[in-house]
């Protein structure tokens, strides 16, 4: 991959003296689960190739990375752990314990840091109905508060981290503005059942309605408004928005993405792999992984691909840029 896709991808993520080394010389990276669970693919964005892996327990699904890369989560429900890698040195540093069915996962920013070097995670518990505040420094959860039942993925806003739960159309928003101690402020109707949201460019959650087809635009971070509910697609499995502002829509059933303006009409359907399995905004690009294959689409044009093969199976995606 073309150097200046490493330097486009990696301005938005770094801050301060990770943004110094990446002048100087450093790469983006990918960190894709495959094998259907067993494997962390580590993938390099200048070479176009799998560089390195680490071996997981079966049954992984959500990755999150640290923006430099130094720590990189791995959900896994059925083995009711959290591993946490060293995205660098392609190392397990610790496994986190004591989950029931540990579901979705999201990065608490550090300061004025960003996402360089993240101190705590966010795990939900399906089974429990709890979000659990995983230390990444100290190696254990320290908070865990309820937030309903069989909570799914969690998506953070601000200060406010919005929780989705499985065959619900209710959102609990939880205030993660001291990381450590969260607390539940709210809960919002989504006015249908919500399979999979994701947090806008403005003050705005986007959801994607199970069985449905239809996205909606829910007010943030005081109303809880619908905005609007439209219909997008036939079976929606991923919702994501790329960094101008619109959103994206993968089918489960199909090798199709639709674009949508923040006002839900639709402007474009394109071809991305078949099976989609995760949705990823990456600055100037959207990322799909499916059909054993990482796929980087150029926003907002969708013109320029790159495409990595790295193996079948493909779940999670997150990326880093390592100095």
């Amino acid at each position: 991959m073309a150097r200046l896709l490493a330097t486009v991808l990696v301005l938005p993520l770094l801050s301060g003296s990770a943004a110094a080394q990446e002048r100087s010389g450093g790469s983006i990276r990918a960190f894709v689960v495959v094998a259907k669970g067993t494997r962390l693919a580590i993938v390099d964005a200048d070479s176009r190739a799998v560089i390195s892996g680490v071996t997981l327990h079966q049954g992984a699904t959500r990755v999150a990375a640290t923006a430099d890369g130094h720590r990189v989560l791995v959900v896994n429900p059925t083995g009711r752990s959290v591993t946490q890698i060293d995205g660098v040195s392609a190392t397990v540093t610790r496994v986190f314990r004591g989950f029931s069915r540990p579901e979705g996962l999201a990065l608490a920013p550090n300061g004025s840091s960003g996402f360089v070097g993240s101190r705590y995670a966010f795990v939900t518990d399906e089974e429990r109905g709890l979000l659990d505040v995983l230390d990444l420094g100290r190696g254990r959860v320290v908070s865990r508060i309820r937030v309903g039942a069989r909570p799914t993925q969690p998506v953070l806003l601000g200060a406010q981290l919005w929780v989705a739960h499985r065959s619900s159309r209710m959102l609990a928003v939880v205030d993660v503005s001291d990381p450590a101690r969260p607390s539940l402020s709210a809960w919002v109707n989504a006015h249908g059942i919500v399979s999979d949201l994701a947090a806008g460019n403005e003050l705005a959650v986007y959801v994607a309605y199970a069985r449905s087809g239809q996205i909606g635009k829910i007010e943030a971070p005081i109303s809880g408004r619908l905005l609007f509910r439209r219909r997008v697609g036939r079976h929606i499995g991923h919702i994501a928005v790329d960094a101008v502002g619109r959103i994206w829509t993968t089918e489960v059933d199909r090798g199709r993405a639709t674009i949508t303006s923040p006002s839900g009409r639709v402007l474009r359907r394109i071809t991305v792999p078949s099976g989609p399995s995760a949705l990823v905004p990456v600055f100037g690009w959207m990322a799909v992984a499916g059909h054993g294959v990482l796929t980087l689409i150029a926003v907002p044009s969708e013109s320029l691909r790159e495409t990595v093969p790295v193996g079948s199976g493909t779940r999670g995606v997150a990326f880093s840029a390592v100095a």
